[in-house]
Order: structure tokens, then C-alpha cells, then sequence
């Protein structure tokens, strides 16, 4: 069996993690993309039956983004930390 056929994809907004696509290719994950006018704030993981997930983002999206804030802002950290703690 081809590993890479077993690979799937979750693309969220790290602003609005709540509002996640499930992708069953690269293809999908491109799709996705392509309907944000910003997806600098957009994280891509991959995930393969028997290994941990990967952030792929870079992959997806360039990071040749001059104007975007490095990594999300505090009160979207605080939010995600305080959604895995309950």
C-alpha cells in the first residue's frame, strides 16, 4: 500500500481553529488555500495512519510574507491554551 495515499490534511485558520477543512489529498489542500485572500494566519497538518502529524505549512503557503505578524498574536495563544486546558 502507497503510503502517500493514506495521507489526509487539516487546514484551519489559527484565528478561528473551530472552522476546520479535512482534506484526502494536496490537491484539496490547495483548493482550500485559494479561497482565503490572507492565509497567512492558515496552518496545514498532515496526517499518516501510524505517525504523529506534521505541520506542513510551508509546504502550502510561503512564508515570503513581509507585512504578517510572526506567529500568532497572544490573545490567539491565550484562547487555543485555554480551549486544551478545559
Amino acid at each position: 500500500m502507497n503510503a502517500k495515499a493514506l495521507d489526509q490534511f487539516l487546514v484551519f485558520d489559527m484565528e478561528d481553529r473551530f472552522n476546520a477543512s479535512y482534506c484526502n489529498g494536496e490537491a484539496e489542500v490547495r483548493e482550500i488555500i485559494d479561497q482565503f485572500d490572507c492565509p497567512e494566519h492558515l496552518q496545514v497538518l498532515r496526517i499518516t495512519m501510524d505517525y504523529p502529524v506534521r505541520d506542513v505549512t510551508s509546504d502550502f503557503i510561503s512564508a515570503d510574507i513581509d507585512d504578517a505578524p510572526i506567529g500568532p498574536s497572544p490573545d490567539s495563544l491565550r484562547r487555543w491554551h485555554e480551549g486544551r486546558v478545559l
